[in-house]
C-alpha cells in the first residue's frame, strides 16, 4: 500500500472481498485490520478514525455516514445532498466528494483528504463542520 494510511475494515462483505481483505491483512499487518461487523466494533472504528471511506450511497451506508459524522470522521463518498465538498481556500465543506462511480475519482478524493489531514488546524475545523452537519 503506497499511501501513508492505516485501514480498519468493518466486516468482510462478499466472499471475493473477504479473500482480498484477508490477503491484504496478512501482507500488511500494521496497515490493515478487519473488524467484526457489530456495534462495539463500529464505535471503536469511529473513535479511532479520521476518514471514512464509503463506496456506495445506500440506506445502510447512510446510517454509517450519520454515525461517522457524529464522531467527526470525515467521509470520502460519492456526492450526497447533505454533504458539501471541502474547499481549503474558503475552509468550507464537511466531506471529500466525487461525482461518479469511478475508482480514480474516488482515489483522487481520498488523496485530497490525506493531503488536507496534514494541516491539523484546518482538519480540526473540518471535524467540527462534520459534527455540526447533523445539527443543521
Amino acid at each position: 500500500m503506497a499511501l501513508d494510511l492505516q485501514l480498519l475494515v468493518l466486516g468482510v462483505g462478499s466472499a471475493e472481498y473477504q479473500k482480498t481483505f484477508a490477503q491484504f491483512e496478512t501482507k500488511y499487518p500494521k496497515k490493515m485490520k478487519i473488524m467484526l461487523n457489530d456495534e462495539l466494533s463500529r464505535r471503536k472504528i469511529y473513535a479511532a478514525s479520521n476518514i471514512s471511506l464509503i463506496f456506495e450511497n445506500n440506506s445502510q451506508n447512510a446510517v454509517e455516514l450519520k454515525n461517522a459524522l457524529s464522531y467527526g470522521v470525515i467521509p470520502v463518498v460519492k456526492s450526497d445532498p447533505v454533504l458539501k465538498d471541502y474547499t481549503p481556500i474558503t475552509e468550507s465543506g464537511n466531506a471529500f466528494l466525487h461525482d461518479e462511480d469511478n475508482k480514480w475519482l474516488f482515489y483522487a478524493a481520498l488523496v485530497r483528504a490525506l493531503e488536507n489531514y496534514k494541516f491539523s488546524y484546518d482538519w480540526q475545523n473540518l471535524e467540527l463542520a462534520a459534527m455540526n452537519t447533523l445539527g443543521d
